[in-house]
């Protein structure tokens, strides 16, 4: 209930500014198929890198780790195989279930090493992505008339700048699968649009 009342309230603190200041519009470019690839095609790319190199990092710098953990609950599994018979004078059933919680201890740390791992690769993906927009691969500004940007506001134009280079910083460091299909989504669309113009004709 709290949050749907700070949206609403964000919503009106928004629209309430808008009617105050009234923001200057920006000239949006013609949308063509080669203008989204080349945009789309280029931020895939370079989340590419970020991806693959994130993962050489985080092989050399966590994979070691890992590797022990995996092998922890390897061993026990195999333990686990092999004390099928009564041992100091407890029954099978006894060591098995203690087996059955070792092993289910080691598999939960493996799984919350890994889980750690992914959060921090993620972050560092983001902050990435953020420094590559910051220092001049912007997205929304290879989308928007150049001059229409010049001609806003000096605060609306800072605030524009702000906004391109987080929602850039944000779908690079997001992955290139994402990127991937928001691509795909966009030529499914311009494809079956072409197909229906054609039918028309």
């Amino acid at each position: 209930m709290n949050e749907r009342y700070v949206a609403a309230v964000l919503v009106v603190a928004l629209l309430g500014l808008v009617w105050l200041v009234q923001p200057q519009t920006l000239e949006v470019k013609d949308l063509t198929t080669d203008l989204l690839k080349q945009v789309l095609g280029t931020l895939f790319l370079i989340a590419l890198l970020v991806e693959r190199s994130l993962e050489v990092i985080v092989t050399a710098w966590r994979g070691r780790e890992a590797a022990v953990l995996r092998l922890v609950v390897l061993q026990r599994a195999r333990q686990l195989v092999a004390e099928q018979r009564p041992a100091n004078n407890q029954p099978v059933k006894t060591q098995v279930d203690t087996a059955v919680n070792e092993l289910h201890t080691v598999e939960t740390d493996e799984e919350k090493y890994k889980n750690d791992t992914q959060r921090l690769a993620f972050i560092v993906a983001v902050v990435t992505g953020l420094l590559i927009s910051f220092l001049g691969f912007r997205t929304l500004h290879r989308l928007v008339v150049a001059d229409s940007i010049n001609a806003l506001e000096s605060w609306q134009r800072t605030l524009f700048n702000v906004m391109d280079v987080l929602l850039t910083g944000l779908v690079i460091g997001g992955g290139s699968e994402g990127i991937h299909k928001i691509l795909q989504a966009v030529l499914n669309f311009f494809d079956l649009t072409s197909r229906r113009l054609r039918n028309l004709n």
